[in-house]
């Protein structure tokens, strides 16, 4: 029993370190479009994202922008903002979250890699999406549920808030080892390191951190419905802290920060306004922490050709636009060095 055991843990181990050292880890080269593994992310978890853009952010000087968020951010690449490869990187991953840009830019300020300016993209409030971070740094992780449990009070947080914060600590560390250790996962980490497979797949992914875009199929426009939000996630206490957080990297740090809410389709509806007092309560921390945020934009005055998709994830090139004008255009006047 005690040699089943030890072979058990060591395969474990070793399949973690397997995992977390993936050739997927050197895919984003900025400059260089045509490495391997990027036409193998599409397949592997966003744990192996998370390290690859790590990786990629050590390995260079500080960029001038830095975009933070998930798939409703992913898609804006550095030619669409008119940007040379070593000024931008795309840091967001699909199906994160707010905390998770707060914890990844924490972990890029312990490394003195945090971007000049960092551009972050919360969801739109009428979603009620507020998961866990998923940085693949466990003392990291261990540190910022330290942190929520010591803060929550200074916000008026209850006894569910400590619960609720415990609680999707351990969720989220549970989840990210069972997508680290997919068959699909493993597999396309043997091919990578064994150069097997077939290098004929279109990569979706660019050098930059960004994917392009799914396109919607030609067809009938999205439907009218009121939008349904999934259960509520969003802890205004914790929303709060992480806030302060951002404060403190800006005050303490060389970055500028500008958080966005993401927009929606101008044609969706609500079927209730929960959202609103959120947004209020979000604006006015960001006041009171002296930062730049700003509601969901209105993209109307910028005209492209492009479609929506579904009701949440703006057309690539109308958010480009709209960040290239309203944001980095604005920086780029004040500083012309950036």
């Amino acid at each position: 029993m005690r040699i089943f055991m030890v072979l058990f843990v060591t395969c474990l181990i070793g399949l973690v370190a397997f995992q977390l050292n993936s050739s997927a880890i050197g895919a984003f080269h900025p400059g260089q479009p045509d490495m391997p593994a990027l036409r193998k992310m599409d397949y592997f978890p966003s744990l192996i994202h998370t390290r690859a853009k790590m990786a990629t952010a050590l390995k260079h000087e500080r960029f001038n922008y830095g975009l933070f968020g998930n798939s409703r951010s992913l898609m804006v690449g550095r030619q669409l903002l008119d940007l040379p490869a070593e000024q931008y990187f795309n840091f967001s991953l699909s199906g994160q979250s707010f905390r998770n840009s707060v914890m990844l830019l924490n972990w890029l300020s312990k490394v003195g890699k945090l971007p000049k300016m960092a551009i972050i993209s919360v969801d739109h409030f009428g979603l009620e999406l507020f998961g866990n971070g998923t940085v693949p740094s466990p003392s990291l992780r261990l540190r910022s549920l330290i942190r929520d449990l010591e803060s929550i009070h200074d916000f008026g947080g209850s006894w569910r808030t400590y619960i609720r914060t415990s609680w999707r600590f351990i969720w989220s560390f549970w989840q990210d080892l069972k997508m680290l250790f997919s068959a699909e996962a493993l597999f396309r980490s043997a091919e990578l390191l064994f150069s097997t497979g077939s290098d004929r797949t279109t990569s979706n992914y660019r050098d930059d951190g960004s994917r392009k875009q799914t396109r919607r199929l030609e067809g009938p426009t999205l439907p009218v419905s009121a939008l349904q939000p999934s259960r509520r996630q969003i802890d205004p206490a914790l929303m709060q802290v992480d806030l302060r957080n951002l404060r403190d990297l800006q005050e303490h740090h060389d970055v500028k920060l500008f958080i966005y809410e993401s927009p929606l389709h101008p044609n969706v509806r609500y079927n209730n306004s929960q959202h609103q007092k959120i947004r209020k309560l979000f604006l006015r921390t960001c006041t009171q922490f002296d930062l730049e945020c700003i509601p969901a934009p209105s993209l109307n005055a910028f005209k492209t050709n492009e479609k929506w998709s579904d009701w949440t994830h703006a057309p690539e090139t109308l958010l480009a636009t709209w960040l290239k004008t309203k944001v980095i255009g604005r920086t780029i006047d004040k500083d012309p060095s950036r």
